[in-house]
Protein backbone atom coordinates (compact mmCIF):
# COMPACT_ATOMS: atom_id res chain seq x y z
CA UNK A 1 0.00 0.00 0.00
CA UNK A 2 0.92 3.13 -0.91
CA UNK A 3 2.06 5.68 1.58
CA UNK A 4 -0.74 8.43 -0.10
CA UNK A 5 -3.47 6.21 0.15
CA UNK A 6 -2.48 5.76 4.08
CA UNK A 7 -2.15 9.25 4.65
CA UNK A 8 -5.76 9.54 3.39
CA UNK A 9 -7.40 6.92 5.24
CA UNK A 10 -5.63 7.72 8.18
CA UNK A 11 -7.25 11.72 7.49
CA UNK A 12 -10.86 10.28 7.47
CA UNK A 13 -10.21 8.16 10.30
CA UNK A 14 -9.62 11.40 12.47
CA UNK A 15 -12.20 13.33 11.12
CA UNK A 16 -14.88 10.47 11.15
CA UNK A 17 -13.90 10.23 15.39
CA UNK A 18 -13.94 13.86 15.66
CA UNK A 19 -17.47 14.10 14.40
CA UNK A 20 -18.56 11.38 16.94
CA UNK A 21 -16.98 13.64 19.77
CA UNK A 22 -19.09 15.94 19.26
CA UNK A 23 -22.16 14.50 18.46
CA UNK A 24 -21.96 12.54 22.17
CA UNK A 25 -20.26 15.61 24.34
CA UNK A 26 -23.90 17.48 22.13
CA UNK A 27 -25.80 14.70 23.76
CA UNK A 28 -24.29 14.59 27.12
CA UNK A 29 -25.13 17.86 27.41
CA UNK A 30 -29.04 18.32 25.74
CA UNK A 31 -29.25 15.24 28.18
CA UNK A 32 -27.71 16.97 31.46
CA UNK A 33 -30.02 20.21 30.54
CA UNK A 34 -33.23 17.84 30.38
CA UNK A 35 -32.24 16.17 33.60
CA UNK A 36 -31.70 19.59 35.17
CA UNK A 37 -35.14 20.75 34.14
CA UNK A 38 -37.00 17.36 34.80
CA UNK A 39 -35.48 17.80 38.82
CA UNK A 40 -36.62 21.35 38.75
CA UNK A 41 -40.43 20.64 37.78
CA UNK A 42 -40.22 18.08 40.04
CA UNK A 43 -38.60 20.41 43.03
CA UNK A 44 -41.63 22.65 41.81
CA UNK A 45 -44.85 20.08 42.20
CA UNK A 46 -43.38 18.79 45.60
CA UNK A 47 -43.24 22.58 46.82
CA UNK A 48 -47.19 23.10 45.65
CA UNK A 49 -48.47 19.49 46.80
CA UNK A 50 -46.77 20.75 50.33
CA UNK A 51 -47.93 23.90 50.25
CA UNK A 52 -51.59 22.27 49.67
CA UNK A 53 -51.14 19.46 52.42
CA UNK A 54 -50.44 22.44 54.55
CA UNK A 55 -54.00 23.81 57.29
CA UNK A 56 -54.49 27.38 56.57
CA UNK A 57 -53.82 29.88 59.02
CA UNK A 58 -56.58 30.39 61.59
CA UNK A 59 -58.98 33.63 60.40
CA UNK A 60 -57.84 36.43 63.41
CA UNK A 61 -60.85 37.22 65.30
CA UNK A 62 -61.32 40.92 65.81
CA UNK A 63 -64.02 42.81 68.14
CA UNK A 64 -66.52 44.99 67.14
CA UNK A 65 -64.55 48.75 66.92
CA UNK A 66 -61.71 46.60 64.83
CA UNK A 67 -64.27 45.55 62.48
CA UNK A 68 -65.99 48.46 62.66
CA UNK A 69 -62.55 50.10 61.83
CA UNK A 70 -61.75 47.80 58.89
CA UNK A 71 -65.18 47.81 57.18
CA UNK A 72 -65.56 50.36 54.44
CA UNK A 73 -67.35 54.02 55.03
CA UNK A 74 -68.76 56.67 54.07
CA UNK A 75 -67.84 60.23 54.60
CA UNK A 76 -70.37 60.90 57.19
CA UNK A 77 -68.41 57.73 59.26
CA UNK A 78 -71.68 55.30 58.67
CA UNK A 79 -72.09 52.61 56.28
CA UNK A 80 -73.58 52.67 53.20
CA UNK A 81 -75.99 49.72 53.79
CA UNK A 82 -76.92 52.03 57.20
CA UNK A 83 -78.57 54.81 55.17
CA UNK A 84 -80.32 52.14 52.64
CA UNK A 85 -81.86 50.67 55.58
CA UNK A 86 -82.58 54.02 56.95
CA UNK A 87 -84.06 54.84 53.61
CA UNK A 88 -86.37 51.68 53.31
CA UNK A 89 -88.00 52.01 56.73
CA UNK A 90 -89.10 55.76 55.86
CA UNK A 91 -91.11 54.26 53.10
CA UNK A 92 -92.46 51.43 55.08
CA UNK A 93 -93.41 53.36 58.05
CA UNK A 94 -94.56 56.35 55.62
CA UNK A 95 -97.14 53.85 54.37
CA UNK A 96 -97.72 52.35 57.71
CA UNK A 97 -99.12 55.73 59.06
CA UNK A 98 -101.08 56.54 55.65
CA UNK A 99 -103.22 53.23 56.27
CA UNK A 100 -103.45 53.76 59.60
CA UNK A 101 -104.78 57.07 59.66
CA UNK A 102 -106.91 56.54 56.77
CA UNK A 103 -108.94 53.95 58.73
CA UNK A 104 -109.25 56.32 62.10
CA UNK A 105 -110.52 59.08 59.48
CA UNK A 106 -112.91 56.39 57.93
CA UNK A 107 -113.90 55.49 61.49
CA UNK A 108 -114.25 58.64 62.42
CA UNK A 109 -117.12 59.94 59.47
CA UNK A 110 -119.18 56.53 60.37
CA UNK A 111 -119.45 57.65 64.13
CA UNK A 112 -120.57 60.69 63.74
CA UNK A 113 -122.60 60.24 60.60
CA UNK A 114 -124.43 57.55 62.89
CA UNK A 115 -124.72 59.62 65.91
CA UNK A 116 -126.45 62.45 63.51
CA UNK A 117 -128.74 60.50 62.79
CA UNK A 118 -129.70 59.33 66.40
CA UNK A 119 -129.92 63.04 67.20
CA UNK A 120 -132.03 63.63 64.04
CA UNK A 121 -134.53 60.62 64.98
CA UNK A 122 -134.65 61.83 68.69
CA UNK A 123 -136.17 64.80 67.55
CA UNK A 124 -138.59 63.90 65.71
CA UNK A 125 -140.05 61.39 67.96
CA UNK A 126 -140.00 64.29 70.56
CA UNK A 127 -141.67 66.67 68.08
CA UNK A 128 -143.93 64.54 66.71
CA UNK A 129 -146.16 64.40 70.58
CA UNK A 130 -146.24 67.77 71.47
CA UNK A 131 -147.42 70.86 69.73
CA UNK A 132 -145.51 72.97 67.51
CA UNK A 133 -144.54 75.89 68.81
CA UNK A 134 -144.16 77.66 65.33
CA UNK A 135 -140.37 78.49 64.81
CA UNK A 136 -139.07 75.34 65.53
CA UNK A 137 -136.32 76.60 67.92
CA UNK A 138 -137.34 73.93 70.69
CA UNK A 139 -136.74 70.94 68.27
CA UNK A 140 -133.18 72.56 67.11
CA UNK A 141 -132.05 73.58 70.82
CA UNK A 142 -132.73 69.35 71.51
CA UNK A 143 -130.65 68.64 68.56
CA UNK A 144 -127.34 71.21 69.44
CA UNK A 145 -127.96 70.74 73.31
CA UNK A 146 -129.90 67.87 74.06
CA UNK A 147 -132.80 70.01 75.76
CA UNK A 148 -135.54 72.06 74.60
CA UNK A 149 -134.17 75.36 76.09
CA UNK A 150 -131.22 77.28 74.80
CA UNK A 151 -128.86 77.06 77.57
CA UNK A 152 -128.15 80.51 79.31
CA UNK A 153 -124.19 80.25 78.82
CA UNK A 154 -123.08 79.79 75.55
CA UNK A 155 -122.23 75.78 74.88
CA UNK A 156 -120.78 74.42 71.82
CA UNK A 157 -123.62 72.49 69.82
CA UNK A 158 -123.37 68.78 69.50
CA UNK A 159 -120.22 67.23 67.21
CA UNK A 160 -119.58 71.45 66.12
CA UNK A 161 -123.53 71.62 65.42
CA UNK A 162 -124.53 75.28 64.49
CA UNK A 163 -128.24 76.69 64.33
CA UNK A 164 -127.52 76.99 60.62
CA UNK A 165 -127.07 73.50 60.39
CA UNK A 166 -130.44 72.31 61.52
CA UNK A 167 -133.52 72.85 59.20
CA UNK A 168 -136.91 72.25 60.75
CA UNK A 169 -139.70 72.75 59.24
CA UNK A 170 -143.86 72.09 59.20
CA UNK A 171 -146.31 71.62 56.99
CA UNK A 172 -150.07 71.79 58.39
CA UNK A 173 -152.98 69.93 57.70
CA UNK A 174 -155.62 71.23 55.54
CA UNK A 175 -159.00 70.50 55.09
CA UNK A 176 -158.81 68.73 52.03
CA UNK A 177 -156.22 66.45 53.67
CA UNK A 178 -155.91 66.75 57.38
CA UNK A 179 -153.45 63.53 57.41
CA UNK A 180 -150.80 65.76 55.54
CA UNK A 181 -150.04 67.20 59.11
CA UNK A 182 -145.97 66.57 58.78
CA UNK A 183 -142.64 67.23 60.97
CA UNK A 184 -139.42 67.60 59.01
CA UNK A 185 -136.18 67.80 61.21
CA UNK A 186 -132.45 67.79 58.63
CA UNK A 187 -129.22 68.64 59.25
CA UNK A 188 -127.31 70.47 56.87
CA UNK A 189 -123.46 70.96 55.22
CA UNK A 190 -121.95 69.90 58.24
CA UNK A 191 -118.44 69.73 58.44
CA UNK A 192 -116.43 66.10 58.79
CA UNK A 193 -113.45 67.01 60.55
CA UNK A 194 -110.09 64.65 60.02
CA UNK A 195 -106.90 63.28 61.96
CA UNK A 196 -104.98 62.68 58.79
CA UNK A 197 -102.42 65.78 57.55
CA UNK A 198 -102.55 65.37 54.19
CA UNK A 199 -106.93 65.46 54.20
CA UNK A 200 -108.02 68.97 54.26
CA UNK A 201 -108.98 70.07 58.28
CA UNK A 202 -113.09 69.79 57.64
CA UNK A 203 -115.07 68.44 54.31
CA UNK A 204 -118.49 69.74 53.75
CA UNK A 205 -121.00 66.75 53.91
CA UNK A 206 -123.43 68.17 50.54
CA UNK A 207 -125.85 65.27 51.53
CA UNK A 208 -128.58 66.30 54.46
CA UNK A 209 -129.22 63.81 57.53
CA UNK A 210 -133.41 64.39 56.85
CA UNK A 211 -136.19 62.29 58.77
CA UNK A 212 -140.00 63.39 58.34
CA UNK A 213 -142.54 61.88 60.01
CA UNK A 214 -146.53 62.68 60.77
CA UNK A 215 -147.80 64.74 63.63
CA UNK A 216 -148.95 62.13 66.48
CA UNK A 217 -150.00 65.98 68.02
CA UNK A 218 -152.92 67.51 65.81
CA UNK A 219 -152.92 71.29 66.66
CA UNK A 220 -156.38 72.82 67.75
CA UNK A 221 -156.64 74.90 64.91
CA UNK A 222 -156.00 72.06 62.42
CA UNK A 223 -158.52 69.97 64.43
CA UNK A 224 -161.19 72.55 64.43
CA UNK A 225 -160.67 73.24 60.39
CA UNK A 226 -160.73 69.72 59.88
CA UNK A 227 -163.98 68.75 61.50
CA UNK A 228 -166.94 69.06 59.48
CA UNK A 229 -169.65 71.65 59.93
CA UNK A 230 -172.46 70.85 61.59
CA UNK A 231 -176.20 70.26 59.37
CA UNK A 232 -178.46 73.17 59.88
CA UNK A 233 -181.77 71.92 61.10
CA UNK A 234 -184.42 72.91 58.97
Amino acid sequence: MSQSFRGTVYSQLYCHVGRVREMTSYQNACSKDALDESRMYHAGLDAALVAQSEPPEPFPIQNADARRKSSPEDGHGQRPEAGQSLVESTFVLLAFFVLLFGVIDCGQVLVAHQSLVERVRGAVRWGVVRPYDGTGEQIANLILYNQPEEPRAAEPGYLGLTRENVQVRYQPATPERPDDEMLSVAIVNYHYHFLSPWVGKAIVNPRPVLMSSPMALRSTANLSSAAPAPASRP
